[in-house]
């Protein structure tokens, strides 16, 4: 009677520090998916601060082309609600892969429009390749 008890207690406990071990380990692969998860949320952050840099950037530079030094707007101008629709950041790029695609697509297409229509020598050249 005595060795069913202490078989028990040993099953019990070899139960116990399995589930122990078990425990352990979920937890730190619970720390490394949050780190993982962590920085690359952290990535994306900086890719979008990066991404809405370049957007001021080349908006800049779109204004800059398509007016003349006397104020006067050269060629076609996008409409300021337009373009305040396309660039606003509560779109949400990622939404809808197709869209950022027109979008980045049309802003990249009325550059290159903009600098052949009006070129200044006062405009840095742009990088429209995406």
């Amino acid at each position: 009677m005595e060795r069913n008890i202490g078989d028990q207690l040993n099953k019990a406990f070899e139960a116990y520090r399995q589930a122990s071990i078990e425990r352990d380990s979920a937890k730190r692969e619970l720390q490394q998916t949050n780190e993982y998860y962590e920085r690359h949320t952290q990535k994306l952050q900086k890719q979008i601060e990066d991404q809405q840099q370049l957007i001021s950037k080349l908006k800049v530079q779109l204004i800059s082309a398509t007016k003349q030094p006397s104020g006067e707007v050269k060629g076609e101008a996008v409409p300021r609600k337009q373009e305040e629709e396309t660039l606003s950041p509560s779109n949400h790029l990622f939404d809808n892969p197709d869209s950022s695609f027109r979008k980045i697509h049309y802003l990249k297409g009325n550059m290159e429009t903009a600098v052949i229509v009006s070129p200044s020598p006062h405009t840095a050249p742009v990088d429209s390749s995406f």
